[in-house]
């Protein structure tokens, strides 16, 4: 399976990684694409494909500063395809990490836990001091 690295060059589009072979899951950054189905389609294909053929265990980061509503849909829909791969026996762990002084982003992200069925483990980023 091909993994997908997309860089973020813009600014505007998170960090993506998913590759199989080496078992690493991951966005970082900032997620406000202009068009986020757009942005976020290769890799909801990815998931899709993946999730047929899942390694043992999957570890997801998600490192995000900040998403906009549109990401937060396509990040939902990511974890949905996720929660499918535990249905079959697979494990799941998402580790989400979020700053300690962001509210809002902390809630968001704890909001979209309560409607899924997977291990969400979150993660307190502190700034140095």
């Amino acid at each position: 399976m091909e993994k997908i690295i997309i860089n973020n060059q813009s600014g505007d589009t998170p960090k993506i990684t998913l590759d199989k072979e080496a078992n690493v899951f991951e966005i970082c950054g900032k997620s406000f694409p202009e068009n986020a189905v757009e942005f976020y389609s290769p890799v909801i294909k990815w998931i899709n494909e993946y999730a047929q053929s899942p390694n043992p265990e999957t570890i997801f980061t998600i490192n995000l500063d900040y998403f906009n509503s549109s990401s937060s849909k396509k990040i939902f829909e990511i974890l949905m395809k996720l929660e499918q791969i535990t249905t079959t026996g697979g494990n799941i762990l998402v580790k989400w990490y979020y700053d300690e002084n962001d509210d809002v982003m902390f809630t968001r992200s704890k909001d979209i836990q309560d409607v899924l069925d997977i291990p969400i483990e979150f993660i307190k980023k502190t700034k140095p001091k």
